[in-house]
């Protein structure tokens, strides 16, 4: 990975060059991810931080990472989930689907994990994601894509029968926990494809890079499968594709003015 995802001159999409797309093992989008934000913070100058859909599990060492003050705020659509959050942090209870923006212009970086997949409606998403950033700011959004297999069974199967599937594999994401099972849609949850980079761009952002996470481990409990999958991964590593991501982090920027 770069060792900062803050473009130069003449780097910027929309300038006629592309985003830089890197293809990664799963593990190492995984465990990368707080860095990565964390970089993005430390490299832009920001300060303001939003962390969306972060409800009952913060990021509660990303000042850390970062290595000097910011103002983090924990926005999310559920106040229960936002009352099980730390009581020190700043919090705010918004839809961020909502038809009509509800945080304008409030932050210099705003970041998710693992709730893109959720959303009603990938386009008001980040619509008023970008309207939540002060011009020259970076949204950076972590997402399951559903051209994985266990993503798309997730994508297709009806909500009660996949509850059961995950909760059977991993109990420590049963309903009423921290780390419950949400609907998920999958609305603008795709890898670097062109379509995908189109859609960021309709709504203002220009796409600064995208990280693609090959694998997954789903497999787990299942020797055959995941071997299978793992020979997979070492084979998508050397010809990789986006049209086989598990996992995407994207690094969006909203231009300045």
């Amino acid at each position: 990975m770069t060792d900062s995802v803050v473009p130069t001159t003449g780097e910027r999409w929309g300038t006629g060059a592309r985003p830089a797309i890197t293809y990664v093992p799963w593990t190492e989008l995984w465990d990368g991810f707080e860095p990565r934000v964390a970089d993005v913070v430390r490299s832009s100058g920001g300060v303001a931080v939003g962390e969306l859909g972060g409800g009952a599990n913060p990021t509660l060492g990303l000042q850390d990472r970062v290595g000097r003050p910011i103002d983090l705020t924990v926005l999310d659509i559920s106040a229960e989930e936002l009352d099980r959050s730390p009581a020190h942090l700043a919090k705010l209870c918004v839809d961020l689907c909502a038809e009509e923006p509800p945080v304008h212009e409030r932050f210099d970086v705003v970041f998710s994990r693992m709730l893109c997949e959720h959303v009603t409606s990938g386009r008001a998403f980040h619509r008023n994601c970008y309207a939540a950033l002060r011009p020259g700011g970076y949204a950076v959004h972590f997402f399951p894509a559903p051209t994985a297999l266990p993503f798309a069974l997730n994508r297709l199967l009806p909500r009660t029968l996949s509850e059961r599937l995950l909760e059977t594999f991993f109990p420590a994401r049963k309903r009423g926990g921290k780390h419950g099972k949400f609907p998920a849609r999958y609305s603008w949850c795709w890898g670097p494809t062109p379509k995908q980079l189109e859609r960021y761009r309709s709504v203002g952002f220009e796409v600064v890079a995208c990280d693609v996470g090959i694998g997954h481990g789903y497999y787990q409990h299942f020797p055959v499968l995941r071997s299978l999958e793992r020979a997979k991964a070492d084979f998508l590593l050397r010809h990789p594709t986006p049209w086989q991501a598990a996992f995407v982090l994207f690094v969006l920027r909203r231009p300045p003015e």
